[in-house]
Order: structure tokens, then C-alpha cells, then sequence
């Protein structure tokens, strides 16, 4: 009976141990990215992107933020760039949001990415995990 008694004081203990509510979103989608396409105003450009490539690394921050860096190598041109964003689960995917404002998804290993360029059209970029 004792035994048993301590049996059951076991499995409660384990039982009401601490869960985490949240997911570990950053480590889920954390990762570099190559863009496969770029929609530019409703028209697609699929990669190769004039020669060169344009990728997308997520890198943690803690369970619900990560650093976005992007970086483009096309002959005569590199560029770089990185913005801190935020991760909110949407059923089967996690946007990034920057100030509160959608700026990509991420679904299984693609990795949306929007934008508004210069001279104010719509850019989307989507990558494949590396």
C-alpha cells in the first residue's frame, strides 16, 4: 500500500511539471534560404537571378523573435541588409511581422518575403531552405 502510495505521488509530481504554452518558434524556421522566385507587381521571375543569388537567413533572437538577413551576390552588385521581426503561429505556418505589420510566412521550408521596393512595387520573394 505504501508503495503505492508513493507510486501515485510520482506520476503527479512528473505529471504537473512545468509545459511550455508557447513553441519554440525561432528554432522551428531558424535557417538560410535560397530565392527559387520574385514576384514583382503580379509578374514572376523565377531564379536564376542574372546570374547570381539571393538568399534569406533566419537566426534567432529567443523563442519568438529572429533576425532576418537577407543578401543578394549578382555580378557587380552585392548587397545586404537585416530587420528584427517578431513570430506569430498561424495554424500550419509562422509569420514574420515587423511593427505589427506582416513581412513574410513560412511554410514547411519555404520562406515568403514581402516588400514594398523604391519605386513602390510589391515584391515578394520566396526560398527554399537550404
Amino acid at each position: 500500500m505504501k508503495q503505492l502510495l508513493l507510486l501515485m505521488l510520482a506520476i503527479m509530481f512528473f505529471a504537473c511539471g512545468k509545459q511550455s504554452s508557447e513553441p519554440d518558434l525561432s528554432t522551428e524556421i531558424k535557417g538560410t534560404y535560397q530565392a527559387f522566385d520574385v514576384i514583382i507587381d503580379a509578374k514572376e521571375y523565377p531564379a536564376p537571378f542574372a546570374g547570381g543569388e539571393f538568399l534569406l537567413e533566419l537566426i534567432p533572437q529567443s523563442e519568438s523573435k529572429c533576425t532576418l538577413r537577407t543578401s543578394s551576390v549578382i555580378p557587380n552588385a552585392s548587397e545586404a541588409g537585416k530587420m528584427e521581426v517578431s513570430l506569430v503561429k498561424k495554424e500550419e505556418s509562422t509569420e514574420l511581422q515587423k511593427d505589427k505589420q506582416k513581412v513574410g510566412l513560412v511554410t514547411g521550408q519555404i520562406l515568403e518575403f514581402y516588400f514594398v521596393d523604391n519605386d513602390g512595387k510589391a515584391v515578394t520573394i520566396r526560398a527554399r531552405k537550404k
